[in-house]
């Protein structure tokens, strides 16, 4: 296994592990045109895995917050109460 292989954050371009879940849709078509023999640029995909990972215990607490105020001003404008979310 190739060090670019060994990362649950990290796929070659052409795998076929690249699923819509694991790498969004381009990711996913990108993947299934280099397996089929189309050219596409090499390169590697940065997995879903690889978001959550990314997000550190401030950044994770400052998106809750700029979320929780959208929210409640926008529940407050429409009359309407604030429903539950996670980050």
């Amino acid at each position: 296994m190739s060090s670019l292989q060994a990362s649950p954050y990290i796929l070659k371009l052409y795998s076929p592990d690249a699923t819509l879940e694991l790498v969004g849709g381009k990711g996913a078509s990108l993947a299934r045109m280099a397996v089929a023999g189309l050219p596409v640029p090499p390169g590697f995909q940065i997995t879903t895995h690889a978001y959550p990972a990314f997000l550190t215990k401030e950044l994770k607490k400052a998106v809750s917050s700029g979320i929780s105020i959208l929210l409640r001003k926008t529940c407050a404008r429409e009359r309407r109460q604030p429903y539950d979310y996670r980050v």
